[in-house]
């Protein structure tokens, strides 16, 4: 995981977490063979104002999952900073 630790390195330099987030989560997941589409909520057309990834993986008889979309709401936890 050293992306992780490089692109959350600085902390105070972080304008937007979420963003950063939704940036390294559409890295990570159009990195693997089983995802075909991600695209951000606001790419996605949907109408929220939370960050966010449309996720689409292969059809297909490999998992319960297979072929279906899913929606990751991404949101920093504030509680404890």
């Amino acid at each position: 995981m050293d992306r992780l630790h490089h692109t959350f390195a600085n902390e105070d330099e972080r304008e937007n977490p979420e963003v950063d987030m939704e940036t390294f989560l559409t890295t990570l997941l159009e990195e693997n063979p089983e995802v075909t589409h991600v695209e951000t909520f606001a790419d996605a057309g949907l109408l929220t104002r939370d960050r966010g990834l449309v996720v689409r993986l292969k059809g297909g008889p490999s998992g319960p999952a297979a072929g279906r979309k899913f929606q990751i709401t991404i949101q920093e936890d504030r509680r404890h900073r």
